[in-house]
This record gives structure tokens, sequence and C-alpha cells, in this order.
């Protein structure tokens, strides 16, 4: 589906400046999203959540240490939530659920077939089996990364990267103390290495899994870091997570998702 006919079922929705961002009432905003139905109004859920997000990730940058936690927590909530929507309306959903990490249909051959099955698989039994089976997956990712030559089958390699991130991602958010934290933060590395190459637009829709996972660890590590960095950690999933979301909705909105952040005042 091309901007023009996302723009169409979008509709006409009332966009706000940036100074109702900066100075608007958030409680207006909240109510705006209280009031909608994803189901029967899914151009006014979607912008509403838009809007909220944009509002509390441009507040956070001038709140307290604690006020910013938890805003940047809120827009990452109403931003996930939009991209949700914004999948389910285009009828192609990027993202099939393994906790909050994704995986697209067609990686799961060409990025292997049999890492995917065991993450899938090891995200629904108890821990002590479900870690030893992604423990597996990222073996088997890993070696597909290193198999794969990035300048003769660039899309092997960015999804084999997509896949490895998201599995030390889910495992890291499942194991306890430095390993977890550990895994967390290779699982960022892996992935920022990925974006960092330039790639052709037909991968962009794998571009968008990646930067939604890549938000996701960096989620990950907020949780387990002291505040300062914790803040920094949800700053840069915020970030990565409009990236993201910016794949999807028209280009009339997507100016709300890049918003120089701190830029502003």
């Amino acid at each position: 589906m091309q901007g023009t006919e996302d723009a169409d079922y979008m509709g006409a929705v009332p966009m706000p400046s940036v100074q109702h961002l900066l100075n608007g009432s958030l409680d207006a905003l909240r109510e705006a999203i209280t009031t909608a139905s994803a189901e029967a109004e899914p151009t006014r859920w979607i912008v509403s959540h838009l809007i909220l997000g944009s509002a509390l990730r441009l507040r956070a940058t001038h709140a307290s240490e604690e006020d910013r936690v938890r805003m940047y927590a809120e827009a990452l909530q109403a931003f996930d939530t939009a991209l949700a929507v914004c999948c389910e309306r285009r009828q192609a959903r990027l993202l099939s659920a393994v906790g909050s990490n994704g995986f697209v249909a067609q990686q799961a051959l060409a990025g292997g077939s049999d890492g995917v099955q065991l993450v899938v698989d090891g995200a629904k039994v108890p821990l002590d089996q479900g870690n030893e089976m992604l423990e597996r997956a990222v073996r088997v990712f890993r070696e597909m990364s290193a198999k794969s030559n990035r300048k003769t089958a660039f899309s092997m390699w960015f999804i084999s990267m997509s896949n490895l991130g998201c599995a030390l991602t889910l495992l890291g958010r499942r194991t306890v103390g430095a390993p977890g934290t550990t895994l967390l933060e290779e699982a960022v590395d892996v992935m920022h290495d990925a974006l960092r190459v330039p790639s052709v637009d037909k991968l962009a829709p794998e571009r968008a899994t990646m930067q939604v996972n890549l938000a996701e660890a960096l989620q990950g590590l907020a949780e387990r870091s002291m505040p300062a960095e914790s803040v920094r950690y949800l700053e840069d999933a915020a970030h990565w997570l409009c990236t993201a979301l910016s794949h999807f909705v028209p280009p009339e909105y997507r100016w709300l998702l890049q918003l120089d952040r701190g830029g502003v005042s």
C-alpha cells in the first residue's frame, strides 16, 4: 500500500502544532484514546497514540529524571500500540509476536527456519527448557550470520543479523543478572552494526522489524539500569521505535515521529 492509500484510510485528523505538543493537555490526549476504538475508529486511535507519544517524548527532555523515565515509558507504549494497529490495517503484519520481538514470515526461511522455530517454541515453555532452546537458536543465527556474505547476499546476512538480535534480546530478558545484561548489550551491538549498513529499498520492512527489535533490547537494558542510564536507553528506544513506525504512517504524520530529541523548545 502506498503512502497516499495510507492517507485515505487515516482520514482527516486535526494536525497538532509543536506548541500543542509541548503545552497542550496530556489528559485531553489520554481521554481521546480512551474514547476511541481501534476497531471502530482506527484512524482516530492511531493518530491519538502518535500525538500522545510525540508530546510525551518532547516533554521528557525537559522533565526531572524520575518523570523522564515515566514519560518515555508511556510514549513507548503509545507508539507500540499505534504500530500494532498500523500493521493490521495494512493487512500484512510486519511482526509475528514472540514477546515484543518480531520475525517476518519470509525471514523464517531466509534467515534460518530451524532457529526461528526454536525461538517460537522456547518462548512458550518454562525458563530452564525455553532458555536452552533460545541458546540453540542464537548459535544457529550466529552461524548463519557468519556464513552469509554481506556483499553478495546482503538480504540473507541482514535477516540473519535481525533474527540473531531478536533471539539475543528474548534470551537476555529471560536471563537474570549480569549474564542477561551482557546478552542484551550484544543484541544492541548486533543490530546497531546491521542498521549502519546502507540497504536497498526492498528491505525497508526488514529494517523496520530490526528497529522494533532494537527498541525492545534497549528497553530491556533500561529495566536493569540506574535511573540516569535508564533514561538514556529509553530515549534511544523511543527513537528507534519512531523510526520503525515512520515506515507505516502516511507522510503528513511522519514529522511527529521525526522531531529532533531536545531540539524543540
